[in-house]
C-alpha cells in the first residue's frame, strides 16, 4: 500500500507536467498570434506570450513561497488571477467567432493555471511532511490559551 501511495504524487506530477507543457505551447501560439496582429515587432513576438504566461507561473510560485513561510498569499493570488484572466482574454480574442472555438481557446490558460497549482500543491504537501516544525515556531505562530479573541482583535 505504501508503494502505491508513493507513486500517486509521481504519476500525478508527470501527467501534470505534460498538461502544463501542452497548455503553455497552445497558449503561447495564440498569444504570439495576438502579438503579431497587434503589430508588435515581428522579431519580438515570442517575448510577449512569455511576459503573460510566465507571470501566471510566477504568481503561483509566490503563493507557494508565502504559504510555506506563513505569510500572506494575497499578492501571489492577485498576480495569478490577473495574468490568467489576461491570457484567457487574449487567447479568446484571436479565436474564430464561434462559441466552441472561443471555449477551446480559453482552455489552455485555464489548464496552465490548474496544472501549475496541482504541481505546487504536491510540492507544498511533500515539503510540509518533510520539514518538521520547530518548537519555537509553534510558540510564535500559536496564541497562548489565556488570550481572548477580544485581545487578538485589539492588535489589529
Amino acid at each position: 500500500m505504501k508503494e502505491i501511495e508513493q507513486w500517486i504524487p509521481n504519476l500525478t506530477g508527470i501527467l501534470t507536467v505534460i498538461v502544463l507543457l501542452c497548455s503553455f505551447i497552445l497558449s503561447f501560439s495564440n498569444l504570439r498570434y495576438a502579438a503579431e496582429i497587434s503589430l508588435i515587432d515581428p522579431v519580438l513576438t515570442w517575448a510577449w506570450p512569455l511576459c503573460i504566461d510566465s507571470l501566471l507561473v510566477s504568481g503561483s510560485l509566490l503563493v507557494l513561497r508565502n504559504s510555506l513561510r506563513g505569510e500572506s498569499t494575497r499578492f501571489g493570488w492577485l498576480v495569478l488571477s490577473v495574468f490568467t484572466g489576461v491570457s484567457i482574454a487574449f487567447n479568446v480574442a484571436v479565436s474564430p467567432e464561434t462559441w466552441i472555438s472561443r471555449a477551446a481557446h480559453a482552455i489552455p490558460p485555464i489548464t496552465l493555471m490548474v496544472s501549475v497549482e496541482i504541481l505546487l500543491s504536491i510540492v507544498r504537501s511533500d515539503l510540509s511532511v518533510a520539514l518538521p516544525v520547530q518548537e519555537d515556531e509553534l510558540k510564535i505562530r500559536s496564541i497562548p490559551p489565556d488570550v481572548t479573541s477580544q485581545q487578538v482583535l485589539q492588535i489589529y
